[in-house]
């Protein structure tokens, strides 16, 4: 997984101007025609992206900015300011990469693009973990396990044993990006991969060679 160290140098790369959170909150509170969940549309950003910039828990990127003005349709310049310390060391040793996934069809499958959209802090329990990321569900094929939108964090290294739950990354026919299910792992052969999703319940049967990778999902209630 080198690209996702590739992707990261090039998140850290960018500028550090940042803007000031209190400029968002007063123009949502000037117009309230306009709504974090509009603005996180304009981002293409989880709006769970946009709580954390609020509250000052995620870096507002240079790059952004623009779009953001441009959503409230003011001139009005926002007060920039370069990133404190603390901003700069979450972004590179203390943090791991989300990945953006576009929903693909039905049992929750997902369209793998690769893309980083957000760095999150680094969770206790995948310190020094190498490769660790995230993702955000798609779709309710594992409620009431994962429910959507729900942030999940995965060790690349960790083998998903029968009963446990995991990212799994598999070829389809017709497609050039890899597809992305999120499952319980039922019992792998040879030959197939069987996994279980529970919205709505059943199994479903996967030819082993189509199997790219699968992950183990830590935390929530895994170890």
């Amino acid at each position: 997984m080198d690209f996702v160290r590739e992707l990261q140098a090039a998140r850290e790369a960018e500028s550090e101007l940042a803007m000031d959170s209190t400029w968002i909150k007063n123009r949502l509170k000037e117009l309230p025609e306009k709504s974090q969940t509009g603005l996180a549309r304009a981002l293409g950003l989880h709006p769970s992206a946009v709580t954390r910039m609020l509250n000052d828990t995620r870096q507002i990127k240079a790059s952004e900015i623009p779009k953001i003005t441009a959503y409230f349709g003011t001139q009005d310049s926002p007060t920039l300011h370069q990133a404190s310390e603390p901003a700069r060391a979450y972004r590179s040793g203390d943090s791991i990469p989300v990945f953006g996934t576009a929903e693909g069809g039905g049992d929750g499958v997902v369209e793998w693009n690769g893309e980083v959209i957000e760095l999150v802090p680094r969770p206790p329990f995948l310190a020094d973990v190498k490769d660790a990321y995230a993702l955000y569900v798609v779709g309710e094929s594992m409620v009431p396990r994962y429910n959507p939108g729900e942030l999940i964090y995965v060790h690349p290294k960790r083998p998903v044993s029968p009963g446990g739950y995991g990212v799994f990354q598999i070829r389809v026919e017709g497609h050039t990006a890899p597809r992305a299910l999120i499952k319980q792992l039922v019992r792998r052969t040879s030959h197939t991969i069987v996994l279980a999703q529970f919205n709505p319940k059943k199994e479903l049967e996967i030819k082993a060679s189509s199997l790219i990778a699968m992950h183990r999902i830590v935390g929530s209630g895994e170890t």
